[in-house]
């Protein structure tokens, strides 16, 4: 079929359609363009939103950092984002550096910020054990404490016993949260709330009423800025540790005098135990549990050797051959052996003193009669112990390091039914022979630090900070916090 247009027409109708083509495409390349600036801008938003909600992760950014999100520089924004995704990730604070001895190694994630979406970056980052989620809830309601507390709660509330006032259960709650009990009747002022008052009173040197005060609400607002303090530096503690740990486990408390056998997510059973005292703190570092020796000896390691054992000789002559020790003339395989009784100690000082001094088995042993075999270079292990009262101490850092827990023949017998192994660990003990009992598969076994944790039913307790650590590590993430862009 022929076109009847003559040739000058024609030209024109396909003139007509390459322009029209090429116009669609411009519409076209418009439309992508309209719609990646959208993206971008909603992006932008995204990422602004959450890089300030970082607070209820305990992170705060710093003054030039906040300034910079009144923009929208999208390439400044991205490298916040990128950075403290690392710090979600890995901690603010360089652990390696601040605290070299913390001796538990985590991997970083993998990741693209670009290729995750923008409100899941830091919530994914974030560690995923229980207790993280537990610390993060508590520090929301102590921040909501810290902002409304003087909306909530009246300046005075004097109240005789059994009163009532709408403010009473807000009171209550306030003072659950921050720690300094469990539980308070809501419905009236009772002996326990004047009890609980008088208590803090007496501990921040206020005058004793037992009724809230000016100065007590300020003192409670004080401590209220304390613990969100302690509950931001331990969730930064746990940025430090891998994202979970492996089942099961062994977690040794040290702040929280406890060793805990870790089956699952749900199941753990909990032991009391006594740690290093602050001028021989325990390490925190990972190992693994091969095997347990009943009856033990117990070669004492050489700084106590020189320091503690030594002077207590020289106080107490015939101390060490009283309580069973065997002297060896250095350290060397083969070295020969002396009884303790014949050699002059008050010549010797921690200088001069070069012997390796071991414990035999038996009921003045330190160790008890059972020891749960680690390879550390701190020599710390987990052990029993010939002082069972010191159980009984509230405060329990007591140790040189080591760890004693509280029926360890429980806590042994557990952990071999987890490896199917049954044995009657009591008539080893009882026969006085020294025997040594392998695993089937190393129990992993992590030593750490946190002065705010989860109990048994998931309320976050506050410790002491027995070390001291806390202070150091407060100080550093406040000079985080008020450091300028780098």
């Amino acid at each position: 079929m022929q076109c009847c247009l003559p040739v000058k027409g024609r030209w024109q109708v396909m003139l007509c359609f390459i322009g029209s083509f090429y116009f669609a495409f411009d519409e076209v390349g418009a439309s992508q363009t309209q719609t990646d600036v959208v993206l971008q801008q909603s992006r932008i938003v995204q990422w602004k939103h959450e890089l300030k909600d970082l607070e209820q992760h305990g992170i705060s950014l710093s003054p030039a950092e906040q300034l910079l999100l009144k923009k929208n520089d999208e390439g400044a924004i991205r490298q916040l984002v990128i950075r403290y995704a690392r710090f979600m990730d890995t901690g603010q604070i360089n652990k390696d550096q601040f605290q070299p001895e913390w001796m538990v190694q985590d991997k970083p994630s993998e990741y693209r910020v670009d290729d995750m979406n923008p409100r899941e970056v830091f919530n994914r980052l974030a560690p995923q054990w229980p207790a993280y989620r537990l610390l993060q809830q508590h520090l929301l309601r102590l921040q909501q404490w810290s902002r409304q507390s003087a909306q909530l709660i009246p300046e005075y509330l004097i109240l005789p016993e059994n009163g009532q006032h709408p403010a009473l259960e807000l009171l209550g709650k306030w003072l659950v949260d921050l720690g300094l009990l469990n539980s308070l009747p809501v419905s009236h002022f009772s002996a326990l709330h004047k009890k609980v008052l008088v208590r803090f009173q007496q501990y921040v040197g206020l005058p004793v009423s037992g009724q809230l005060t000016a100065e007590t609400r300020r003192h409670l607002l004080l401590l209220t800025h304390k613990r969100i303090s302690t509950l931001k530096i331990n969730m930064e503690r746990l940025r430090w540790l891998p994202q979970s740990l492996p089942y099961p486990h062994v977690q040794v408390d040290i702040a929280g005098y406890q060793a805990l056998i870790v089956k699952n997510s749900r199941q753990e059973h909990r032991y009391s135990v006594i740690v290093g005292s602050p001028g021989n703190p325990t390490p925190v570092f990972e190992d693994t549990i091969k095997s347990v020796t009943v009856n033990p000896s117990w070669t004492v390691p050489p700084m106590l050797a020189k320091n503690r054992l030594l002077e207590k000789e020289k106080e107490q002559p015939g101390y060490l051959a009283q309580q069973g020790f065997v002297v060896y003339g250095s350290w060397a395989p083969g070295a020969q052996r002396y009884d303790p009784e014949t050699i002059k100690w008050s010549t010797f000082d921690a200088q001069t003193f070069s012997f390796k001094l071991v414990q035999k088995p038996g009921p003045y042993n330190s160790l008890g009669h059972y020891k749960l075999n680690l390879s550390n270079p701190f020599h710390v292990y987990l052990h029993d112990t010939d002082k069972p009262a010191l159980f009984r101490h509230g405060i329990r850092a007591l140790s040189a390091g080591c760890v004693r827990v509280k029926d360890i023949s429980v806590f042994i017998h557990r952990l071999l039914q987890l490896q199917g192994i049954a044995v009657n660990l009591n008539n080893f003990a009882l026969s006085g022979q020294t025997l040594k009992l392998a695993f089937r598969q190393a129990v992993p076994v992590f030593f750490l630090y946190f002065t705010a944790w989860p109990d048994e039913h998931g309320s976050i307790r506050f410790r002491d900070d027995i070390y001291g650590w806390d202070r150091q590590l407060l100080a550093v993430v406040n000079r985080h916090m008020t450091a300028k862009l780098p």
